[in-house]
Parts: structure tokens; C-alpha cells; sequence
């Protein structure tokens, strides 16, 4: 077996010769799918900075026992970027949030707009468990070491930008009106503190909700004259913002 394969464990990986135990999906891809054998090598993430490189030492009927013998923390490989994105259909939605998640954006801010077509239905517990899933698969297939955060479903735009740390510069993509591309207006902008990218429903945000994000001091900006669907903008938009915005502040 490769000791490219990436697992996530909820262990710390602070010690060396401390056994690890996997158990669960991880357990399922290293010994039911890659038929891993004792004395491979294996890397871990804890989500937090913590990585590991160990040495498969036990199998157990559904668990398996990983010997740490290299340890350490990271620096923050994330992207200094918050994505706000109205809750769009569920393929859509989960296609988009593993995606930034994979770029490594810091944070994902999910909003019921007025446009939105699907709604929460009193599922949160079970959704916020498999968007957690989609962050630590993103982290294991990206070999990041910081989970990126995704909140619960905001009630609305409000709700979205009372959430949003001090010192947040703010970037609605708009459709209409012809706002800057995102290129032009990155490029005019300081680097300073967070970024945030607001991506709307199919047809843009409501005019209310524009007007909000605008008085909170979002600058318009749009990806050209082709009009993308809402999980397509959102990850150009979110990749773009992040790599122009940070490596100017670097």
C-alpha cells in the first residue's frame, strides 16, 4: 500500500510510538479497500495542524492500531477566504462544499436566500454530520492539514454577515448591473485581514438582499459575460479570491 493514502484520526498525534486507533470508514478504506498490511506506512491528520507518519502494527476485526514514528504541527494551509453560498439543491450543494473545501477555503458560510429552491427540513443534525464527512474526505484527497469550517444553514443574509469576523473585506458575485470582473477588482484592493465571497441562487440575489451585503461594504464583482451556474462561480470565485488576496498579503 502507498504511504500516500491520507486517514483522519480525532486522536492527538503528539507522541512518538503512541498507537493510534482507527476504527469506523477509516478503518474500511485502509484494510477493507486498500488491504493494508501490518508494517505499512500511513499517513495521519487530526483537522487541526497535527500530521503523523506511522506504521500499521495491528489489525483487528473492525479496527486497526497505527504506531506514530514521525509527528509534528503545521502552519495554516488554508486559504484566508469565506465563502457565503445560498443553499442550493442537495448534489449541487454537497458538489460545491466538497470542492472548497479541497481548495482549502477557511470557511463556509451556507444562507437560506429568497430565491433558494431547497429548504431545511428539519434535518440539520444528520446534514451537518455528512458535510463534516465531505470536509475530512476534501482534506484527505487535498493531503491539507485544516479542515475547513462549514457552518449551519443561516436563516438569512443577516444572519450570514453577523457572523463574519471584524476586519472582513466583502465581494458580491453579480450578474447584472456590469460590476469590475473579480480579476480587476482584486487587483485594486489592499490585502488586509479576511476576505469574503458572496455567490447567490440561480438568477443572483434578491435586490433586499444586494442592498444588505452592499451597506455592510461588499464591492460587486462578477467572472465575465458567461453566466455559470451557482456551484460553478462559487469555486473559480472562492479559488480566485484566495490565491490573488492572500499571495498579496504574503
Amino acid at each position: 500500500m502507498s504511504a500516500e493514502h491520507c486517514f483522519f484520526c480525532q486522536e492527538a498525534l503528539d507522541a512518538l510510538g503512541k498507537v493510534i486507533r482507527l476504527d469506523g470508514q477509516e478503518f474500511k478504506h485502509l484494510c477493507r479497500v486498500l488491504r493494508a498490511k501490518v508494517g505499512d506506512a500511513v499517513r495521519l491528520r487530526d483537522g487541526a495542524g497535527g500530521w503523523a507518519e506511522g506504521i500499521v502494527v495491528e489489525i483487528g476485526r473492525d479496527w486497526a492500531g497505527i504506531e506514530v514514528v514521525e509527528c509534528g504541527r503545521a502552519a495554516d494551509d488554508r486559504l484566508p477566504v469565506t465563502v457565503i453560498l445560498c443553499r442550493l439543491k442537495r448534489d449541487a450543494l454537497e458538489l460545491a462544499l466538497h470542492k472548497l473545501c479541497e481548495i482549502g477555503v477557511s470557511r463556509v458560510v451556507p444562507v437560506e436566500c429568497r430565491r433558494t429552491v431547497a429548504r431545511s427540513r428539519g434535518r440539520e443534525a444528520r446534514q451537518q454530520e455528512r458535510w463534516l464527512a465531505l470536509a475530512i474526505s476534501a482534506l484527505k484527497q487535498s493531503r491539507g492539514f485544516y479542515l475547513t469550517e462549514i457552518d449551519g444553514v443561516h436563516r438569512d443574509i443577516a444572519s450570514a454577515l453577523s457572523s463574519l469576523e471584524q476586519r472582513t473585506t466583502g465581494i458580491v458575485m453579480q450578474e447584472h448591473g456590469a460590476p469590475p470582473h473579480l480579476f480587476d477588482l482584486l487587483a485594486r484592493m489592499e490585502a488586509q485581514g479576511r476576505i469574503a465571497v458572496a455567490v447567490g441562487p440561480e438568477g443572483g440575489f434578491h435586490h433586499v438582499e444586494l442592498d444588505r451585503l452592499h451597506a455592510a461594504g461588499f464591492l460587486s464583482a462578477s467572472l465575465g459575460s458567461r453566466v455559470l451556474r451557482a456551484e460553478t462561480a462559487v469555486l473559480v470565485a472562492g479559488y480566485l479570491a484566495g490565491h490573488f488576496y492572500y499571495g498579496k498579503g504574503r
